[in-house]
């Protein structure tokens, strides 16, 4: 069983079509199986994820950015047997994007509260750089689960991205809203 998951950023707007359907992560409603809506092509994976990071400037005074993983519908697909196994990997990949979406955010309100210096282009660079760390991060998830095969590992990863969630639950994106409202 072969998983496969496309992470889309930078361009999601080129990925996600305004008429798409998009969900955004939320501790509650997690994905699936009837997320998984795209035609199946036979690639010999078991299911396909496209998920982003949706980057947008905040409002025409501000100069600053909100990031919100999303998952397409659309152009996510499970194969016929639909494990939930399979499934919870790729809740977990949606988990990762939201983490890293949180550690973006916490690096942005420290350098405002640093700086007090709201800059878009400082912004964007701190964005770039933790895309790498997160394409990095990613990779490394699927290495050491072998896709979600190795139900030990996965397990392991499953209670690794719960914990960092928890540590990071003061980015989610109400709190993140709620700060740049009050500067």
């Amino acid at each position: 069983m072969k998983l496969f998951i496309y992470l889309i950023i930078l361009i999601p707007n080129l990925i996600f079509s305004q008429k798409e359907e998009v969900k955004y992560w939320s501790k509650k409603d997690t994905l699936q199986f009837s997320d998984f809506r795209g035609k199946y092509i036979d690639d010999g994976f078991s299911a396909t994820s496209v998920i982003a990071l949706k980057v947008s400037n905040i409002g025409l005074l501000k100069d600053m950015i909100t990031i919100l993983p999303i998952f397409n519908f659309e152009k996510s697909t499970f194969f016929n047997v639909k494990s939930k196994y399979v499934l919870k990997h790729e809740q977990v990949h949606f988990d990762i994007s939201e983490l890293f979406t949180r550690k973006i955010r916490k690096e942005l309100i420290e350098y405002y509260r640093r700086t007090y210096d709201i800059n878009i282009n400082f912004s964007y660079k701190i964005y770039d750089d933790y895309l790498i760390k997160y394409h990095d991060f990613e990779k490394k998830y699927d290495f050491e689960t072998k896709h979600g095969q190795i139900i030990e590992k996965q397990i392991e990863w499953n209670n690794k991205i719960k914990k960092e969630l928890e540590k990071y639950k003061d980015y989610t994106s109400k709190k993140y809203l709620e700060y740049i409202d009050d500067l």
